[in-house]
């Protein structure tokens, strides 16, 4: 039998490959983070020190509907449905007799969802590895986070200053003007900031607490915090992601309610007004021209609506159980010929906005799946916000403000697909894990 040590020292392996090597989509490194998810999985299987084995049942219940949800839509892909594969064999018929050729996409569904299984081994791991570990050991991976966010804002600063042709740009298809960090795109790394941000803001705010407390006398981690906050804000300023932007604000906004719940704030008002006003300065010092750029055109992208309402329209034809996972651009591709009058021509790889794409390729099964997500999401939001009393504690203040960080990236998935990268999915489930495991009961 295993203790917690070991299953944290895995889960932390599995975090770093996944943030580091996992910034792109099927590159090596995203193996390399899945060997190590069987690893952790295993390690958590004979975890003798599991503290999620004391959580209530409601709270188990919750976090085994929520894997189970993730895995339903490529489990069922994993069967080769008659029906959807007679209209693909239809269409691709019809198609070929007026000179288009657009691939076997009956034969690429199976292999899409086992790709798919394979892709959340990182995610479900880190999810259940959280779960089972006591509170120190999810700050320290927490800790663990900050510091990958630090280094990816670094590399990205190194980017810039080194131009277009930088050497430490990772991948070959990638944002070349732009600040990346250890992604293949701005968006990507944005979307990574913008979950960090609010578990940065209510840090801060949480040390400053305790200075103003007289709980803690140092003022490092106050200036620290701080520090780190202006630089994530301009991080995504210079990114030039105008989602990123946006939900960097809106995140920002949702965290504040919690931190004023805090009891005794003598100064606390000052501290995180002085923490925006300086982002917000340094912001528009180093990144108002490409922000202004990127608005020039409004702060919405038409051609991704257009890309959405196309993806939706393929859909259903698809329906009721979708192209296959994985088979977007063959089955886009189709759908978008009908429409090159009135959108740009592009190579679209991905319709970003992932609950169109997921509905393409998974059919009645994906928005299934999709809104049974977002009802547990709005019930564990219940749980931190309003069945949880406000205390003057840690747990509760991280699990509310990494609610709101969950929330940020649910929210970008309607613009892009964030959660695709194997980093972005592996923060996202370190994060729903401790925002379950802060608001669960324990057994007496």
């Amino acid at each position: 039998m295993l203790n917690q040590k070991i299953v944290f020292y895995l889960a932390l392996t599995v975090l770093a490959l996944a943030c580091f090597l996992g910034g792109g989509q099927g590159f090596f490194g995203d193996t390399l983070a899945q060997l190590a998810a069987i690893g952790l999985l295993a390690a958590c299987l004979f975890n003798k020190e599991s503290e999620f084995a004391s959580a209530s049942q409601s709270t188990r219940k919750l976090a085994f509907v929520f894997i189970g949800i993730v895995l339903m839509v490529p489990i069922l892909q994993l069967y080769p449905w008659t029906n959807t594969n007679q209209f693909i064999l239809s269409l691709q018929q019809d198609l070929r007799q007026t000179g288009v050729n657009i691939g076997n996409l009956s034969l690429n569904k199976t292999y899409g969802a086992e790709r798919a299984l394979f892709s959340l081994l990182p995610a479900c791991a880190l999810f259940l590895a959280s779960l089972q570990s006591p509170n120190h050991y999810r700050y320290r991976l927490l800790a663990a986070l900050a510091i990958i966010a630090l280094l990816n804002i670094l590399m990205g600063f190194a980017q810039l200053a080194q131009g277009k042709s930088s050497p430490l740009r990772l991948y070959e298809i990638t944002n070349f003007t732009e600040a990346v960090g250890f992604y293949a795109n701005r968006n990507h790394f944005a979307s990574l900031l913008v979950m960090c941000l609010p578990l940065a803001v209510a840090s801060t705010a949480w040390w400053a607490y305790q200075r103003v407390g007289r709980i803690s006398r140092s003022l490092i981690p106050v200036l620290g915090g701080a520090l780190f906050c202006v630089l994530i804000i301009l991080a995504v300023a210079v990114a030039r992601s105008r989602a990123g932007l946006l939900f960097a604000v809106l995140g920002s906004l949702l965290c504040l309610p919690a931190i004023f719940a805090l009891p005794r704030m003598p100064g606390m008002k000052r501290i995180l007004g002085s923490i925006v006003v300086l982002g917000l300065l340094v912001a528009v010092q180093f990144g108002l021209a490409g922000i202004l750029e990127r608005f020039d055109h409004g702060i919405g992208d038409q051609t991704r609506t257009q890309m959405a309402q196309i993806s939706i329209e393929a859909g259903k034809a698809y329906a009721p159980m979708g192209s296959g996972l994985g088979t977007f651009r063959q089955a886009y591709a189709v759908f978008e010929a009908r429409h090159e009058d009135s959108i740009d021509h592009t190579t679209t790889n991905h319709a970003h906005n992932d609950y169109a794409e997921l509905w393409l390729e998974a059919g009645y099964a994906a928005l299934l799946a999709m809104a049974a997500f977002w009802i547990l999401f709005l019930i564990l939001g219940y749980r931190v916000w309003i069945a949880q009393k406000q205390t003057d504690t840690f747990a509760v203040l991280l699990s509310r403000v990494a609610w709101v960080s969950l929330l940020m990236a649910l929210l970008h998935s309607f613009a892009d697909y964030p959660l695709r990268p194997t980093a972005n999915s592996a923060v996202f489930a370190l994060l729903l894990a401790l925002a379950l495991a802060a608001s669960q009961k324990r057994k007496m």
